[in-house]
């Protein structure tokens, strides 16, 4: 599907004269020598990477600042104590970057003190207020804020300390306790913006994809010299369906998989993680054509659900109830040459023993799995998803070979190492952007707080010696890990609207999920497709583009196989030159942002397939 707003040609013209060339290079300033440098490194920088933004990095724990490149279009200040309490080195840096300033080029800081001409402590000495629970967005918009409602306040999971300074000599943003966190000026060379706090980017205050990203990005753009270009994610919307029976017949005497056309209505079109036992021929037949039509697309998620008492919470105690909603749906339908049951009680698991919390042996793993293979034998052709998530996210080695080399699985979910149970205490996978680096505890702990973060993860992982890209996205502070649909039209549609905003906002891969034998079923027809009509009407002011998780995952693994490596922009023929690096298998795109008359434009440029490198050009309105 084609993304682009403007058709790039991919063919480059000559710059008439190097003095008009203007480059879009970003300057991110970190010091290793500063107690501070990992605000920068492991915490600003994974941030940079997710919005696509190209940039160079440089080290002033020698003492020095960068010597080129001149005019560079933004320059980040990436953590406090910059200048690591070098006296010599702040007066060099404040220099470079007047300089640099008064030739077009923004300003980031995220060093209170740097630059120092915007904000100010109050009194003769420098404090701290560590008890911020709340941020608080001011009566006036602004670019930067332009998401967030005047006035809204933003309720965070823990405290955060907050610099108790005034800002005489600038806009404030958002504010704690009537401190300043954010503030912007400008001139009639560049402009500004300034962060007294990066508490918020941690998981035990707030943390990505918590609802303050798309400040960190707007900052970024607002600041920049335009144009300016970033390759994010463009604005594309996907559907997760956990734990699919197809209930529609035995639940509403409606087609098994109703809920599903109701959506594609819409533009959904849901990535279905199946039951595949619990399917009826009439659902297998309808499933087909849903997938044939490109209007969802499959793969296995366990064997399914056994019409038994065992499969009701009430016959059974296991460590995991808790985590379970009650009266979840049994289906009447179990596949007639299913395989005999692997447990004694709930759902039949093909990837781990979950009940016993270990990994199948190879024996009871290699049956799973060829029980798999022989039911896509038996109800074929059923073209399988290229993306997997186990049931319970729990998955053994001895599974992933045949996953990868047999099924074609190139993307995967998967959160914990593999071979053990959920909850236990295991270490987790890391994986980019956000989740590369161990986070200490930051602020204090609120006595009451949201049990679930949210979380996304976009990265290559290796697991078992195979190699997958991984993906997943949980907003989980809205309602608590999924949507949760019900029968109250408003409620459920505000959550998705809420819910698909973040992603959007947040410049990610917009994902609504849910499960069918928790939630969908109970949803009446009717009142489903009234919330999605709402749910599409919601978020159409950012005008999505609705994809499978198939067709969006390999997007998003193409940004991240390649990279802007440079861009340039001719002033005297308009032509912006955007040269790219890495290679991709699909096209992909990036933003360019333009200002006019102090107003920020955002457009897309779509980049062709390519391998190693390739050139694209586009003709702006020259300024």
């Amino acid at each position: 599907m084609n993304l682009a707003l403007i058709a790039a040609t991919g063919i480059v013209l000559n710059c008439r004269g190097p003095e008009q060339a203007v480059s879009s290079e970003v300057i991110v300033l970190v010091n290793s020598n500063s107690p501070e440098v990992t605000k920068g490194t492991q915490k600003l920088i994974p941030y940079l990477n997710h919005f696509g933004v190209s940039f160079t990095t440089a080290d002033l724990a020698e003492g020095s600042l960068p010597s080129g490149p001149e005019k560079p279009a933004l320059i980040i200040v990436s953590h406090p104590g910059i200048a690591a309490d070098d006296m010599t080195l702040t007066g060099l840096l404040e220099q470079y970057l007047k300089k640099n300033q008064a030739s077009g080029t923004g300003i980031v800081s995220f060093d209170l003190l740097v630059p120092d001409s915007l904000l100010d402590f109050e009194g003769d000495e420098p404090g701290i207020d560590p008890d911020v629970g709340e941020l608080v967005f001011p009566p006036e918009k602004h670019y930067i804020t332009a998401y967030h409602q005047p006035g809204e306040v933003k309720d965070l999971f823990g405290y955060m300390a907050v610099p108790i300074m005034t800002a005489d000599n600038a806009r404030v943003l958002l504010t704690g306790n009537n401190h300043p966190l954010l503030v912007v000026a400008e001139s009639a060379s560049g402009k500004i913006v300034q962060w007294t706090s990066q508490d918020w980017m941690y998981s035990s205050v707030l943390g990505p994809m918590g609802g303050l990203d798309d400040c960190l990005w707007r900052s970024v753009v607002w600041a920049a010299r335009k144009p300016f270009t970033m390759q994010a994610i463009p604005p594309i919307v996907t559907m997760r369906v956990d734990d699919v029976v197809g209930s529609g017949r035995q639940q509403w005497d409606e087609t098994p998989l109703h809920w599903v056309r109701t959506v594609n209505k819409y533009g959904f079109k849901p990535w279905l993680s199946l039951f595949i036992y619990n399917l009826t021929p009439e659902g297998i037949e309808e499933l087909k054509e849903l997938v044939n039509s490109g209007s969802a697309t499959a793969s296995p998620h366990a064997l399914g659900r056994p019409p038994r008492p065992e499969s009701s919470q009430e016959h059974f105690d296991a460590y995991y109830e808790y985590q379970m909603v009650k009266d979840h749906f049994i289906p009447d339908y179990y596949h007639p040459t299913a395989i005999p049951y692997l447990s004694d009680y709930y759902d039949e698991f093909i990837f781990f023993d979950h009940n016993n919390r270990r990994p199948w042996s190879d024996d009871v793993a290699a049956k799973a799995l060829k029980a798999v293979d022989d039911w896509y034998a038996e109800v074929g052709p059923l073209p399988r998803s290229n993306y997997l998530i186990a049931h319970w996210g729990e998955m053994g080695s001895n599974t992933i070979s045949h996953v990868a080399n047999n099924w074609g699985i190139e993307f995967i979910a998967k959160s914990k190492i593999l071979d053990k149970a959920w909850g236990d205490d295991a270490p987790s996978i890391k994986q980019g952007p956000f989740g590369l680096y161990d986070e200490p505890m930051v602020g204090i702990p609120k006595k009451v707080q949201p049990r679930f973060r949210s979380s996304y993860s976009a990265d290559f992982i290796e697991l078992a010696g195979e190699e997958f890209f991984a993906f997943s996205s949980t907003i989980s502070d809205i309602t608590g890990y999924e949507l949760e649909p019900d029968n109250d039209v408003e409620a459920t549609a505000d959550r998705g609207i809420r819910t698909l905003r973040r992603g959007l906002e947040s410049k990610s891969l917009a994902v609504l999920f849910t499960h069918e034998t928790d939630y969908i079923f109970r949803v009446r027809p009717e009142n489903w497709d009234a919330i999605f009509r709402k749910i599409s009407q919601g978020i159409a002011q950012y005008n999505p583009v609705y994809m499978t998780t198939d067709e969006a995952l390999k997007i998003l693994r193409a940004h991240h196989t390649s990279a802007i490596k440079n861009s340039s922009f001719n002033e005297g023929t308009g032509e912006l030159q955007i040269i790219m690096s890495g290679h991709t298998d699909v096209p992909t795109n990036v933003f360019v942002y333009t200002e006019v008359n102090n107003e920020v434009k955002e457009m897309l440029v779509e980049i062709p397939v390519f391998k190693d490198s390739t050139k694209v050009e586009v003709i702006l309105d020259k300024p």
